[in-house]
């Protein structure tokens, strides 16, 4: 029998960052768009990321949950999304936490983009969702992990075509070691397919 954990999954975090001070009402019916909150933790040096988790306010209108680091060279939205990602939440999905040894670096400086998806139903709710981080000390981090990302913000799906196929590419400029993929989709998505090409 799975059992789920009323406090952090990660353990007690380091740093805790709402999304923003007060919180997102949400109407009963109707279509939301994304919102996107940009929250500067003061990180005055860089941070060894081991664990973060998103904690949904209210689980009954969360959607999911996106989290970036919005680095100092980062121009834009497109810039962060291509391979800001440090976490994400959707419903069942486990917390990010990386293997002894191994971390993720947040520069000095970076803020944190929370992207919020919310789903209406029926009935007005409001949501103050936050994120837990973990660190640790530079000394204890032998490989660095990164998020890289293929995607394709140029959709468009012509009418009653099924089977219309969507491609994104990603190009690796030296060797990498794949540990994780996470495809995205909604109910339009019916199967994805990944593959390499080698030099």
């Amino acid at each position: 029998v799975k059992t789920f954990s009323s406090g952090w999954n990660i353990g007690e975090p380091d740093l805790v960052v709402p999304m923003a001070k007060k919180p997102f009402a949400v109407r009963a019916e109707g279509a939301i768009g994304y919102q996107h909150y940009l929250v500067d933790p003061g990180f005055l040096e860089d941070k060894w990321l081991t664990a973060c988790e998103v904690r949904p306010g209210n689980r009954s209108v969360v959607h999911h949950v996106l989290v970036f680091c919005k680095t100092p060279g980062h121009r834009n939205l497109l810039d962060i999304f291509n391979g800001g990602l440090i976490a994400a939440y959707a419903p069942g999905m486990p917390a990010f936490q990386a293997p002894p040894g191994v971390a993720r670096r947040l520069p000095a400086g970076s803020k944190i983009l929370i992207q919020m998806h919310y789903t209406t139903n029926g009935r007005a709710a409001e949501d103050l969702s936050s994120v837990g981080f973990r660190f640790c000390k530079p000394d204890d981090v032998a490989d660095e992990i990164e998020a890289l990302a293929a995607n394709n913000f140029f959709i468009v799906i012509p009418p009653n075509k099924p089977d219309h196929q969507i491609k994104a590419v990603y190009h690796f400029q030296k060797d990498k070691l794949l540990v994780h993929l996470t495809p995205h989709m909604h109910m339009r998505g019916k199967s994805f397919r990944f593959e390499a090409v080698y030099p």
